[in-house]
């Protein structure tokens, strides 16, 4: 008798294990939306709503996950050439399969956004319109994909649009939720995005692959460093903007707070010194899993600030 195989469940599930570990994404999820959600109600003066947190939670996760879904597609020619262990490329789900899953993820984050109110179906709308555009390469691929950093830039920016998504899950009690320090805060995720793309690409000679582009290969492994380096910087100076931009009484970096902020950027200063100094395959592994670790730091940083 002949074993059949996995089921559509199981085999999902195989996939989101390999391309969207919840052991990592998870947490950076939660925290992506905590930083986002408790700095624009403190920047609105609104009280947290633990609902409209669990609300922005699962919707920040449908849609990181359908970024995952949308790139494997657009990726799936490449993969089979030079990733073909990967899902997709060995054939573990098919196309049609993954497009019968985003348009789930679609209807669920419509669905959800429309039962939060108008504004939040409007803006997590307008996020939902450019992650679309960026599935088709803003119809522009064939020159835009032989420019890796301007390719990530465009791509990256998504992430201010689901940062003020976020920020209106969690105003949905004010008035005049927005202000320009708002929307300056959303800013910081960017430069944050930034930093984890430049990083998870920058690699020691050794681990270069010939077929796979990199920051290093292409700026040499210290411009790439400073290259993520100067996102820390740029997101340290947003916060300060956005605090220049309040009254004293809604301020949320006292004094204290900004030393802590400095104090932090010495976690990916350390590492990046280290980086390169050595530019070993260590040295290389410890920058990249050193800047994973300061995003989730740094989310937990926001996420105090907008309560503290």
């Amino acid at each position: 008798m002949s074993r059949s195989g996995p089921t559509l469940a199981a085999t999902w599930w195989i996939f989101v294990c390999e391309r969207f570990p919840l052991g990592a994404h998870g947490p950076m999820v939660v925290l992506f939306a905590l930083g986002n959600f408790a700095m624009a109600a403190r920047l609105a003066g609104v009280a947290f709503a633990p609902w409209a947190y669990v609300a922005s939670v699962l919707l920040s996760l449908s849609f990181f996950f359908r970024l995952r879904c949308f790139d494997e597609i657009k990726d799936y020619a490449v993969d089979v050439a030079v990733n073909p262990t990967r899902p997709l490329a060995r054939g573990l789900l098919q196309i049609s399969q993954v497009k019968r899953m985003l348009a789930a993820l679609i209807l669920f984050e419509l669905g959800l956004a429309a039962w939060l109110g108008v504004r939040v179906l409007c803006v997590h709308g307008l996020a939902m319109i450019y992650s679309f555009l960026m599935y088709r390469e803003f119809f522009i691929g064939r020159w835009l994909r032989p420019h890796l950093t301007t390719y990530a830039l465009t791509h990256t920016l998504v992430s201010v649009l689901l940062g003020l998504s976020v920020a209106t899950q969690a105003t949905l009690d004010a008035p005049l939720p927005w202000s320009m320090a708002l929307l300056t805060f959303a800013c910081i995720n960017w430069f944050m995005f930034n930093l984890f793309e430049f990083a998870r690409k920058t690699f020691a000679g050794s681990e270069e692959r010939p077929a796979v582009e990199s920051y290093s290969s292409l700026f040499g492994i210290d411009a790439a460093v400073a290259l993520s380096l100067l996102q820390v910087g740029l997101s340290l100076g947003v916060l300060w903007l956005v605090n220049l931009q309040v009254d004293a009484l809604v301020r949320p970096v006292p004094r204290w707070g900004g030393l802590m902020a400095l104090l932090l950027a010495l976690i990916p200063l350390g590492a990046s010194l280290g980086f390169v100094v050595r530019k070993s395959e260590g040295a290389a592994r410890c920058f990249r899993a050193v800047v994973s670790g300061y995003l989730l730091i740094w989310y937990t940083y926001l996420s105090w600030l907008g309560f503290a």
